[in-house]
């Protein structure tokens, strides 16, 4: 069913860059301001805004020549030691599988927009980074989409790492095809364990998903590098991951998919630790083929943004209600 939520206030606190502008998602920082990134016409800024709406440009990304500082950056983390970690898809290493384009980069930032490169990607070990987590132990992990498998792929199917705060990196995990490609990040859950998802790979399904690719994987590792898949798609339980997967208050883990079983218009499943794997809700029309996430609300719901349109005209989210599991959309302030 379509509704609209209840009137909401909304402010615009400033205006930056133009229609071809893409922002991540802004964290607060410890002085209450919010930090966040921004790719435009160039190679992508920090940025910071007050409560109140000044906007004061931190850092803008490649001055140099190769970006030695890195290009287009993802979302920041806001570690416990105050600082803010990032990833940069592009820049550094011109070299190999890479390209003009660069492998990418990890970096730290003051609060004051003081950047370090902390680690270069080679391919390697892993290129085209696109999120970071900071761990219990203090450590980081991501997930370079690319990079590291040689002839498997032909750009690499990515890997897990490690990174410590004085930037040295492991590679935990080296995908292979049959057990994912293109690793989409991380979640840490309750047990300790890292979570995630990877956009193909998998098991072979010869009905929809191509016979090198997959429809997609849902994984287990351990923070020292030891990997489990927990469960492979296929065309009768939905296809394509574009967003990892979020720990709901009952436990489970739950995601989306891009595809619905028999080439529908995707799923919100729900997946336990052990790998027991079900779709929840099938969307047809409403919401089709999602590309982004979960987050749970304080009311036990779960919510993602829907493109505009999707609501009769309106951006919108959907809540998957449980336990009947339902869905609906909301108009939400543009």
């Amino acid at each position: 069913m379509a509704i609209s939520s209840s009137a909401q206030t909304f402010t615009t606190l400033v205006y930056y860059g133009d229609n071809f502008s893409r922002f991540t998602s802004f964290v607060q920082g410890r002085d209450g301001n919010l930090y966040g990134t921004v790719i435009d016409n160039d190679y992508g800024s920090v940025l910071k805004v007050t409560p109140t709406g000044t906007l004061t440009v931190l850092h803008t990304f490649c001055p140099q020549l190769n970006c030695t500082d890195g290009a287009n950056p993802g979302p920041l983390v806001l570690a416990t030691d105050g600082n803010f970690y990032g990833v940069a898809a592009g820049g550094g290493n011109t070299t190999g599988s890479c390209g003009n384009y660069g492998c990418g980069r990890l970096f730290k930032m003051t609060r004051g927009g003081t950047v370090t490169v902390l680690h270069t990607f080679s391919g390697s070990d892993g290129s085209n980074p696109s999120g970071l987590i900071e761990g219990s132990d203090r450590n980081f992990y991501g997930t370079p989409g690319a990079g590291r498998s040689g002839s498997l792929c032909v750009y690499g199917c990515g890997t897990i790492f490690k990174l410590t705060p004085e930037g040295m990196l492991t590679t935990l995990h080296n995908f292979n095809i049959t057990d994912g490609i293109g690793p989409t990040g991380l979640v840490q859950g309750t047990d300790g364990n890292l979570y995630g998802t990877t956009a193909s790979g998998g098991k072979y399904d010869p009905i929809y998903c191509s016979p090198y690719n997959g429809c997609g994987t849902v994984f287990k590792a351990t923070t020292g590098g030891a990997f489990t898949s927990l469960h492979s798609f296929q065309s009768t339980d939905g296809a394509i991951l574009y967003a990892p997967v979020v720990q709901a208050s009952d436990g489970a883990f739950y995601g989306t998919t891009w595809e619905g079983p028999g080439g529908s218009d995707g799923t919100i499943f729900s997946i336990t630790s052990q790998g027991k794997a079900k779709p929840e809700y099938t969307f047809t029309g409403i919401g089709a083929n999602p590309i982004v996430g979960l987050v749970q609300g304080s009311d036990g719901n779960l919510y993602r943004t829907m493109p505009e349109g999707d609501c009769g005209g309106a951006a919108s989210s959907t809540a998957l209600v449980k336990p009947a599991r339902s869905a609906r959309c909301m108009t939400t302030a543009r």
